[in-house]
């Protein structure tokens, strides 16, 4: 069985629960149009829409992420990114700086 809003593999989780009733379809459909069009939320309509019963469908999830998806928390909270984002040309720039400090070293002495 696939949590239905995370998509990962559920092991034998004491935290996963069935849905049974449309409220909790409902509440997850809210969810997503409060959201959105964060990737997650387009996630989780896309495959609410593609069973459109999930009590039928015998969907299932772990409360953790019912919780963090409907609270708008982040998707994976152990993967959360910390620290700055990378600058990319800045980066590209210093590489490049590096790569001719380490080529040229022999002829002469550089210092930063």
């Amino acid at each position: 069985m696939t949590c239905y809003l995370c998509g990962e593999v559920i092991d034998t989780d004491v935290n996963m629960r069935k849905v049974t009733t449309f409220e909790i379809q409902q509440t997850v459909e809210h969810a997503c149009v409060a959201q959105g069009h964060d990737d997650w939320a387009m996630a989780v309509l896309g495959r609410i829409q593609m069973c459109s019963d999930l009590v039928a469908a015998d969907a299932m999830y772990r409360l953790t992420c019912y919780t963090r998806f409907c609270y708008a928390l982040t998707r994976t909270p152990n993967k959360v990114q910390r620290g700055r984002r990378v600058n990319q040309l800045a980066q590209d720039v210093f590489n490049k700086v590096c790569d001719k400090l380490e080529s040229t070293c022999e002829r002469g002495l550089y210092t930063l």
